[in-house]
Order: structure tokens, then C-alpha cells, then sequence
């Protein structure tokens, strides 16, 4: 390869960095996301929204308990 055609592509590459890594940081939504903690606070209706996905996880761990529950034992017989 001939040195020039290594610079063109070195080029190429730095100035693809450039534009991968310029979002970063910059995005207005990189903060925003505090802002809505609380903001469901008056409304019932997202109560009732995260009270079933509070039940439909808790259905969701026990279903994954009981099955270490049901599994014979892994001790070995005599």
C-alpha cells in the first residue's frame, strides 16, 4: 500500500470518529430523563399502571422460584 492511500483512509476513519463521537455528550436528552421522576405522582391512572406491573413481576419471580422448588433434588441416593 502506498503511503498516500493509508492517509486517505486514516482520514476517512478520523473523520467517521468525528461524527460517531460528536452525539455523545451533546444529546439534550442525556440529562433529561430525571425530569420525570415524580411526575406520575397525581395520576392514578399511572398508579394503577405501575401497581400491575409491580404484581405481574412479583407473578413473574415466584413462577421462577417455584421452579427450584419442584426440581428433584440433586443429592445424590445411597
Amino acid at each position: 500500500m502506498h503511503n498516500s492511500n493509508i492517509e486517505n483512509r486514516v482520514d476517512r476513519l478520523e473523520w467517521q470518529m468525528a461524527d460517531i463521537l460528536q452525539p455523545i455528550g451533546k444529546s439534550p436528552r442525556a440529562s433529561n430523563w430525571r425530569r420525570t421522576i415524580g411526575s406520575f405522582a397525581d395520576q392514578p391512572e399511572m398508579q394503577s399502571v405501575f401497581d400491575a406491573a409491580e404484581q405481574e413481576r412479583e407473578r413473574d419471580r415466584q413462577a421462577f422460584y417455584a421452579e427450584f422448588d419442584d426440581s428433584p433434588s440433586s443429592s445424590p441416593s445411597n
